[in-house]
């Protein structure tokens, strides 16, 4: 075979020809005939039923049916193929929708799909998510992003191919399924965007965004304190994150609770900030526990200490307590 197989995008109204050049010894249309046939999915339809067509194959005005390989054979008596070469057409068609699906708040249908508005976690385990394009050839480029994390390595891409229309004119059009079983969410992306952008280069992108939503342990943020002997005063300060959202939060002094502060409703889903003023230097040189509760059976606290210059110095440290 002296012509080599092409892949070609084309846009619907172009023109195309394809080759199908060879060279043989002792030739003859007769015995050896050229059988050119168009090929989509697994339908494979003969374009030259005589088979003496040696010519090259040529359209015009090329349009959305026109998308499939086509194969030119060479053969011999008994339809032995001596020699073949195949193009790959791609006629360009945009993704015409996008779709975020995940257990709990889309279903998805052939024709229908309901796409999900918020995605839910629990920090660090897995759950399937995935995003649903309708169309676009050819196959579509998927990026996918949570915040400015790009995590497109975690997902795999299937496709679901469908033919619609008369044999040797179907329109094909493609399902593309972007899908991983095992995806997590940690608290660091509690609030952000999750995005599914679908591109078929020359055609645009259509792009479907969810908001994430992680239910995670407490996280709590002391500032260091500090204070000359005999300084009064002294102030503790803490900032705590969660979901599901702190409903209380409480101060202790050698294992005793001594303060105990309800965070304002308008905090309790995310982050809350507390404060504790220790008197005097001299009597309070201790750690000071800071516990927040969601209400739920994990509780997370931290020993917050302070030091006093030239005197002492208590490093902070975390607990994580599980009660059952």
């Amino acid at each position: 075979m002296l012509s080599r197989g092409q892949i070609r995008v084309l846009n619907a109204g172009d023109d195309v020809t394809l080759e199908c050049g060879f060279y043989m010894e002792q030739f003859d249309l007769f015995y050896n005939p050229i059988l050119w046939q168009k090929i989509q999915y697994e339908e494979i339809t003969e374009m030259n039923i005589m088979g003496n067509i040696k010519e090259p194959f040529e359209s015009t005005d090329v349009s959305l049916e026109d998308s499939a390989n086509y194969s030119c054979e060479v053969r011999a008596p008994g339809s032995k193929i001596l020699g073949q070469v195949t193009h790959r057409i791609f006629i360009r068609a945009p993704v015409v929708d996008v779709s975020i699906l995940d257990e709990d708040t889309a279903t998805a249908t052939d024709d229908y799909i309901i796409s999900a508005t918020t995605l839910s976690f629990i920090e660090d385990i897995p759950r399937r998510v995935q995003c649903i394009a309708k169309g676009g050839n050819p196959p579509p480029e998927v990026d996918i992003v949570l915040g400015r994390r790009d995590v497109t390595d975690h997902f795999h891409v299937e496709m679901f191919p469908k033919l619609s229309g008369e044999r040797g004119f179907r329109l094909m059009s493609t399902t593309t399924v972007i899908i991983s079983d095992r995806f997590r969410a940690g608290a660091v992306d509690d609030g952000k965007r999750f995005k599914c952008k679908v591109t078929v280069p020359g055609m645009g992108s259509q792009t479907a965004t969810a908001k994430v939503e992680v239910k995670y342990a407490p996280t709590i943020y002391c500032k260091p304190a500090a204070a000359y002997l005999g300084d009064k005063n002294i102030h503790l300060s803490c900032e705590v994150r969660a979901r599901p959202g702190v409903t209380a939060l409480f101060w202790m002094l050698d294992s005793n609770v001594f303060r105990e502060v309800q965070p304002k409703p308008q905090t309790v889903a995310g982050r809350v900030k507390t404060s504790h003023s220790v008197s005097d230097s001299r009597r309070d040189n201790k750690d000071y526990i800071f516990i927040p509760s969601t209400g739920r059976t994990v509780s997370v606290h931290r020993n917050i200490g302070f030091w006093i210059k030239t005197v002492m110095f208590t490093s902070p440290f975390w607990i994580l307590t599980f009660y059952k």
